[in-house]
């Protein structure tokens, strides 16, 4: 089953939201492009794309419709390091350069704030918006209430999370080049090791298959047992990686500013170069 162009066309537009300063326009085609203020670091949408959420190295969240509006916004001290959507849209969560998180309800109220210890590199909220698991020096799962399931070591520095939409299955990507796959529980159900660092990765829904890029030039797709279903050397360090829901399709991005589509295990769609590092 491919991958709905559309699901394409925003999984593109959110790796290169990330790396372009935000600005307020309306180009000839009627795409609105809005800013929260400063450096955009992360960005997320929902399922159905009615929500977008995003954050700032200004500290600033905020989520618009898909027209633009500003439906909620959050300020605080700290850069925005990460933020994630519930596939549902029913919550959302940023994450810090101090290390605190912040788990929001869908209109933006705050359900809880914790601190994690260290700078979050990553973050991710399950589908139905039950957990949130959080990536830094270590891989810690909170429950929708803020109660803390688990915290354990990933290796080295975490710097990637994906979580499957019922939040059972958590896959980490490490500074030192680990793939893991955690059960709900904190335990390590696999890992693979790559000879580069590992900074994306991504999830099908069901956690069926694992996508995990990495700077040793490799795309890793893995099943959940942990076997490598399909290993595609891309020519350059994998920067960023995104899995459709189904897991048959997967968008990557090349350091040096290329984005490539790809059916899991077959040929390359197609590509485009960007006019910068991704």
């Amino acid at each position: 089953m491919a991958l709905p162009w559309h699901r394409v066309y925003l999984a593109v537009l959110i790796i290169a939201l990330c790396m372009i300063p935000a600005a307020t326009a309306l180009d000839g085609d009627g795409y609105r492009t809005r800013s929260p203020g400063g450096q955009i670091s992360s960005v997320a949408i929902t399922n159905d794309g009615s929500r977008i959420v995003c954050g700032s190295d200004t500290g600033k969240v905020v989520c618009y419709n898909a027209e633009g509006t500003v439906l909620w916004s959050h300020a605080v001290s700290s850069p925005v390091t990460a933020v994630s959507a519930a596939g549902l849209g029913s919550a959302f969560a940023a994450g810090y350069a101090d290390g605190n998180v912040s788990f929001f309800k869908r209109d933006g109220g705050i359900r809880w704030e914790k601190s994690t210890g260290s700078p979050v590199s990553s973050l991710a909220v399950s589908g139905y918006g039950s957990e949130c698991a959080v990536g830094g020096d270590r891989l810690v799962l909170f429950s929708a209430l803020g109660d803390r399931i688990f915290d354990a070591r990933a290796g080295d520095r975490v710097l990637s999370v994906a979580i499957s939409e019922d939040g059972e299955y958590i896959a980490t990507g490490s500074d030192n080049g680990d793939i893991n796959l955690f059960g709900r529980r904190g335990n390590v159900l696999w890992s693979e090791f790559t000879h580069g660092t590992v900074r994306s990765v991504s999830t099908a829904d069901d956690a069926s298959i694992i996508a995990a890029g990495s700077a040793d030039d490799n795309l890793y797709i893995m099943t959940r047992k942990g076997s490598i279903r399909w290993l595609k050397v891309t020519g350059a360090p994998v920067m960023s990686v995104a899995l459709s829901r189904s897991g048959d399709d997967v968008v990557i991005a090349n350091r040096g500013g290329t984005v490539r589509y790809y059916e899991v295990g077959e040929r390359e769609r197609w590509s485009a170069t960007t006019n910068g590092e991704i």
